[in-house]
């Protein structure tokens, strides 16, 4: 195997691409959120991967990936797993908010579009829970 320009170390940082669903990318952008509203700052998508990549260390090599099985229970009523994650997504919406309105002025364009896209998911699954009789 070549070494050729390879960096070396751990904290080397490349870019990388990485190939991914939308629906994927839904959920990484779901916990970006949560991430964000824990405590107010920016983050990014390597820092949902360094998060989830602690849970899974922390449960043990056999422990897998984290799923519930319960999507639904009963026709047109939302599993709690699948209601957790449109919380934490209307969460992290308010917390796109908040750091838009305080932070708006220091952020680069592209940070102001991804929290613009995180607010709008936001409104989109509050709509959903409300639709599903679920309060947030």
């Amino acid at each position: 195997m070549g070494g050729g320009n390879v960096a070396k170390g751990k904290g080397s940082r490349r870019m990388k691409t990485i190939k991914m669903s939308d629906e994927i990318h839904r959920g990484l952008s779901k916990i970006l959120g949560e991430l964000m509203a824990e405590n107010g700052k920016p983050k990014t998508y390597e820092d949902v991967i360094k998060y989830l990549l602690s849970l899974r260390e922390k449960r043990g090599k056999g422990g897998g990936i984290f799923t519930d099985n319960v999507a639904t229970k009963g026709e047109g009523r939302v599993g709690p797993f699948i209601a957790g994650l449109y919380t934490a997504a209307v969460r992290g919406g308010e917390a796109a908010e908040k750091i838009l309105r305080e932070e708006g002025d220091k952020l680069t364009p592209e940070q102001k579009a991804y929290l613009e896209h995180v607010i709008e998911e936001g409104k989109r699954a509050r709509k959903f829970l409300e639709e599903h009789g679920i309060k947030v």
